[in-house]
């Protein structure tokens, strides 16, 4: 009697486990590669995306829903539906934001190759993501500082932008500033030759009384 016992209790403490078991069986890591056109920075309404993560979300909206591949494109068995798009979408921004890049513009992907490894668990319709890793190119590394510098450099060409910009209005200005000078001189020289001519007009009189 007792080893009948112990073995339904054996029995027992494996069938309590056997879900947590099941549900770790239940999580994927994957490799999404994804390259980037000007196209996928508009929705699937023709409004323009703002964000670089809703870039990468709905750049799996036209690879695996409407087969609309860029070169590097590849299709993967998880985005396939609205729900683990969007799933997606949100783990990416939360990667960015972890990294530094959550202000990232969406032009900036633009001609760009990223490979993400995610880990997908839970149900296909609707499964939970997790961003591991993420970087330019086609191997996998963590090298997260790359899609940072990426970002910095694009930040700072857009400083250089403005820079020359502001240059080019602080020239202007300053030439608008030399022809008011200039402008000034000649009518301090006009004045000057108006004065003389006074001068020369009242001494005239002056002879002739």
């Amino acid at each position: 009697m007792a080893l009948r016992m112990k073995t339904l209790a054996t029995l027992s403490l494996i069938a309590s486990l056997a879900p947590a078991v099941a549900f770790s069986q239940s999580c994927t890591v994957a490799q999404v590669s994804q390259e980037f056109s000007y196209e996928d920075t508009f929705n699937s309404s023709g409004s323009a995306l703002g964000d670089a993560y809703a870039v990468f979300q709905q750049d799996r909206f036209y690879v695996n829903q409407q087969g609309r591949l860029d070169p590097n494109d590849k299709p993967d068995p998880i985005m396939v539906n609205r729900e683990a798009r969007a799933n997606y979408g949100q783990a990416i921004r939360a990667y960015m934001n972890a990294n530094g890049m959550g202000d990232m513009p969406a032009q900036v992907l633009v001609g760009s190759q990223y490979t993400v490894e995610i880990e997908a668990c839970g149900s296909q319709d609707n499964p939970s993501i997790r961003v591991l890793s993420m970087r330019m190119g086609g191997d996998i590394e963590d090298d997260s500082w790359e899609l940072e510098l990426e970002y910095r450099e694009a930040e700072l060409a857009e400083w250089e932008l403005e820079r020359e910009y502001r240059e080019a209005e602080l020239a202007d200005w300053e030439q608008r500033l030399n022809q008011r000078e200039a402008d000034l001189n000649q009518w301090e020289r006009q004045l000057s030759e108006w004065d003389r001519r006074l001068s020369d007009m009242q001494y005239n009189l002056e002879q002739s009384d």
